[in-house]
């Protein structure tokens, strides 16, 4: 017995705008270093070098813009005299961080942060600000970026924001859409696998309105990953397929895509053990799928269980129509499933009715929706429709037969 592959669409680019429009780079937000409290031990004296370093920055507040590059360069010319004087005192590296965020250096401004760090833990708390204004800066200038066609200025302003503050997804999402659509596909992997970290952890923004839109990011996110998956298995990477859908079976245990695709790579590579279990759960959540069946078939039979393969294929043989076809179609308020029965054991007019629960981010949604559809002929198929009413978008199904 055989089976059909099914593929996966594309995901289209959504990159999330960033909140607020872009704060360019100036004055820091803080300066002051000797009011954090360092371990014992921990030499967090100012010096001539901080003050000196200090004093610049604060001018550079109160001055024109085209005056402030100057009073932050001498500000850096000074911390890093200091860090040349002592190379273990934290101060000089914020105050240094801090230049180099000003005059847009991010790259050494998350060096000179990351040292002041290790040398004194409290310092994270004065440079998180500090990260999060250039992150926006940096996000910002990737989305012109890519508004204006220029995807190498926006990849290179994107990673530069997830370097200097990593606590948010967005960019990660939108590099692994790029690199999505440049098919490479272990650099998309990457990104959508930093996105998922990044969420998390806490963002810049805890409202109501800003947790909602990371849930979204993440329904994007796992998406993204199913299509990547697919690309390998269009590339014939088979095994790195695999790797991408078992860790969204992981994900999210309800989202039957994930499964199907998982089985259909495993069944490729003909590892007929581990799929054993894993074309049971294909089976569970979509029973009258011929090619879910007849993958169970093959990996019993390969597997060297006669006993179990034979009950699938009489069974398989035995189903009253199959269910083909189906497309998910989810929405704020409503979600349509809408799909294809096709005539096999049943007489043809023979009600069949079929129950789906529909599947969020977190768990079943609302009540399982029930649709009665007339078998059609052998050969022949007939559509149907099922809506669920929720507010929160269906992201999968599963459906049992009704008695």
């Amino acid at each position: 017995m055989k089976i059909s592959p099914v593929w996966i669409f594309a995901l289209p680019f959504a990159a999330a705008c960033a909140a607020g429009g872009a704060s360019p780079a100036g004055a820091p937000a803080r300066t002051t270093a000797v009011a954090v409290q360092c371990p014992a031990g921990v030499n967090n004296a100012q010096t001539a070098f901080s003050r000196d370093a200090e004093q610049q920055l604060l001018r550079a507040q109160v001055v024109g813009q085209a005056a402030r590059q100057p009073l932050y360069q001498q500000a850096l010319t000074q911390a890093q005299a200091g860090i040349a004087a002592d190379a273990n005192n934290p101060q000089h590296y914020f105050l240094a961080g801090q230049a180099h965020i000003s005059m847009g250096n991010y790259v050494a401004a998350d060096s000179a942060f990351r040292r002041a760090e290790t040398l004194c833990a409290p310092y994270g708390e004065e440079t998180l600000p500090l990260r999060a204004q250039a992150f926006q800066t940096l996000y910002n200038q990737g989305l012109e970026a890519y508004q204006r066609n220029d995807t190498v200025a926006a990849i290179a302003a994107w990673q530069g924001s997830t370097r200097i503050f990593d606590r948010e997804p967005d960019p990660y999402f939108n590099l692994a859409i790029l690199h999505t659509s440049r098919g490479q596909h272990d650099q998309a992997l990457a990104m959508y696998n930093q996105t998922l970290t990044a969420l998390e952890r806490p963002g810049i923004d805890t409202t109501a309105e800003a947790v909602a839109a990371r849930a979204d990011l993440r329904q994007k996110t796992e998406a993204g990953l199913l299509n990547v998956g697919a690309q390998y298995f269009q590339a014939k990477n088979h095994a790195r397929a695999a790797e991408v859908f078992e860790r969204l079976t992981r994900l999210n245990p309800n989202n039957r895509d994930a499964w199907y695709n998982y089985a259909l790579a495993l069944y490729t590579q003909e590892r007929w053990p581990q799929l054993v279990p894993v074309a049971q759960r294909v089976v569970q959540m979509d029973p009258l799928n011929e090619n879910a069946n007849i993958i169970l078939f093959n990996a019993y039979k390969n597997a060297n269980q006669n006993n179990e393969a034979l009950k699938v294929l009489q069974a398989t043989e035995a189903l009253p129509v199959h269910v083909t076809g189906v497309q998910l179609e989810p929405g704020e308020g409503r979600s349509v499933l809408r799909g294809q029965v096709a005539g096999n054991q049943a007489r043809a007019g023979t009600p069949v009715r079929l129950e789906f629960t529909f599947y969020g981010p977190a768990g079943a949604l609302g009540t399982p929706q029930q649709v009665t559809v007339n078998a059609p002929a052998k050969g022949a198929t007939t559509n149907f429709e099922v809506a669920l009413q929720n507010a929160t978008p269906a992201v999968s199904y599963s459906y049992r037969v009704v008695r």
